[in-house]
């Protein structure tokens, strides 16, 4: 048997049980998840069940249990950026998904991370693609993770990624405000949807002309939109090198996780900037650039 944690993120604090499953997993009808919680399959870390109708609070816990499967092979060799009492900042290698879903539930960064820290319960603060390597920010309790998870929803955290890019950008500084639909497509990819689309906004940095064709951008999202750089930078005729998902002009593919051993996306969660849940100063994290970059 898997158990695949669900955290409670701040805006869903003093929702039901089954109102907080329905607002982040929300292609899963509520009548799905009524059954779910019927037949015992949605646990606390002692084991007991869950009410539907339960209050929960950020940075809470839930255990959905599921069915033991054989999942496809991922990276695992990841390192610890830095660790103090209440954060511990990861850089994550690539094809590694952070989350439980679809095909992966022990091959993730939440289980391997789990395992590691046991009997802690560190709580991731954000995500990356499973493609994606670089800085992954955990918290060590649940007083942290509601602290943190603020700064995200407040706009208070800093993200500075580096992309390598197909093309030379006429600029050195632009940006995207192409809005991104709420509801993912096929293999859960989103599009550029200019009726109904949510507000996305990306800034853009060129750091490198290369010879063959291509460029090495800094990229800040200022909105935290899934999959909102590789979108936005399809979506300008720049497509990420290695993204089989997204490429010029935003079509998407029909696969997410990249097989182990495949070529590399190349884009790297380089710096995070946050304020410090204990000490309350400004931190910045950074990790290793990587060997594209």
């Amino acid at each position: 048997v898997n158990h695949r944690p669900l955290n409670v993120p701040a805006p869903c604090d003093g929702f039901t049980t089954l109102d907080f499953l329905s607002h982040i997993l929300p292609h899963t009808d509520r009548e799905k998840w009524i059954s779910i919680i019927e037949a015992n399959e949605l646990i606390d870390d002692d084991g007991r069940p869950y009410r539907a109708d339960e209050i929960v609070r950020a940075g809470q816990r839930c255990l959905h249990v599921l069915p033991a499967t054989v999942e496809p092979e991922v990276a695992r060799d990841i390192e610890v950026l830095h660790e103090d009492e209440a954060i511990v900042a990861i850089l994550k290698p690539a094809p590694l998904p952070v989350h439980p879903g679809g095909r992966f539930h022990r091959n993730t960064l939440a289980w391997i991370m789990g395992q590691v820290y046991h009997p802690e319960k560190p709580r991731p603060i954000h995500r990356l693609d499973a493609n994606t390597t670089g800085i992954v920010l955990y918290a060590r309790t649940r007083h942290f993770a509601a602290l943190l998870q603020r700064q995200f929803l407040e706009g208070g955290v800093e993200k500075i990624y580096l992309a390598h890019v197909q093309g030379h950008p006429e600029t050195d500084l632009f940006e995207c405000r192409a809005p991104i639909s709420p509801e993912p497509g096929r293999a859960g990819t989103r599009s550029i949807d200019e009726d109904e689309g949510q507000d996305a906004h990306t800034l853009f940095r060129v750091l490198e002309r290369r010879a063959d064709g291509t460029s090495l951008l800094e990229a800040q999202p200022l909105t935290g939109r899934t999959n909102q750089i590789r979108i936005h930078l399809a979506q300008l005729n720049h497509p990420i090198i290695g993204d089989a998902t997204y490429s010029a002009g935003g079509h998407a593919a029909s696969v997410q996780t990249l097989p182990l051993g495949a070529a590399p996306l190349e884009l790297h969660a380089w710096k995070l900037s946050i304020i410090h849940p204990v000490s309350r100063e400004p931190m910045t994290l950074e990790a290793p650039k990587p060997a594209w970059a």
